[in-house]
């Protein structure tokens, strides 16, 4: 008898496809109290540095010091005051407290990081402090544009903002390049500050210099000769007691060009 034909061997098995990658898991909630992740990507300041902030905050130990700024600003209830550049807010509880219910202080920052921020701590204010406070409104400005409302401001407070005395651009292009785009963008942020002051409004202005900063670009004679030049304001007292820092506080000039 013929014998049976052998059965075809089967194909060589083939490697299993690659799985694609997988999806990075979700990130957790943060614990209540704790800070929240930034809404979005792009912040000027990473969200991360304000945990020092947070875990400050969180003990009820960020309400700010007025002596940071009375011995240049008059404060009185029902005044409003702006803080520009406020980043994590440091001073805005100790504003709050200095105009009263019946006062404003706007929070103003171009970082969304800090505005969520800012948000966040008022949130918390009334379990961590023992009180809301209704009078601060954090506004998210631009590098040109502080969006007041217009002649709603008693006080202006620049602490360290760095836009006066840092320049704009690469530190290989020649100062005079950087220089004009830096006051051009100044005096647009200026131009909109003048217009949200009320009639007598001042501005405050609280900088570091390069005594204790090398990297500071622009002296003090500087910035008071490019205020100067803008006819915006009267630069009405120039304290540089301390060699670290400067500070300028000027009055709205009503006849402004």
């Amino acid at each position: 008898p013929g014998c049976a034909a052998e059965a075809p061997a089967p194909p060589p098995a083939q490697p299993p496809a690659a799985s694609p990658p997988a999806a990075p898991p979700p990130a957790a909630a943060p614990p209540t109290g704790q800070l929240p992740r930034p809404q979005r990507e792009g912040g000027y300041v990473p969200a991360s540095e304000y945990a020092r902030y947070e875990a400050l905050d969180a003990q009820g130990q960020y309400r700010g010091n007025p002596r940071a700024f009375r011995p240049w600003m008059d404060l009185t209830p029902g005044q409003s005051v702006a803080d520009i550049g406020c980043g994590a807010g440091q001073h805005l509880y100790a504003f709050a407290d200095a105009v009263g219910p019946g006062g404003k202080v706007w929070a103003v920052d171009i970082d969304p990081n800090s505005h969520a921020f800012i948000r966040h701590r008022l949130e918390q204010a009334p379990a961590r402090y023992g009180q809301p406070f209704p009078q601060i409104e954090p506004v998210l400005s631009t590098p040109t544009d502080v969006r007041l409302p217009e002649a709603s401001v008693d006080w202006a407070w620049l602490h360290e903002v760095h836009n006066l005395t840092f320049l704009q651009g690469p530190r290989g292009e020649p100062r005079e390049v950087r220089k004009a785009r830096t006051d051009a963008e100044n005096t647009q942020l200026l131009n909109t500050l003048h217009r949200a002051l009320r009639p007598g409004g001042r501005v405050v202005i609280l900088e570091m210099t390069a005594a204790r900063n090398p990297r500071v670009e622009v002296s003090p004679d500087e910035v008071v000769a490019f205020i100067e030049s803008t006819g915006l304001f009267t630069v009405e007292l120039r304290d540089e007691s301390d060699p670290a820092r400067f500070v300028l506080r000027l009055q709205k000039r009503e006849a402004a060009p």
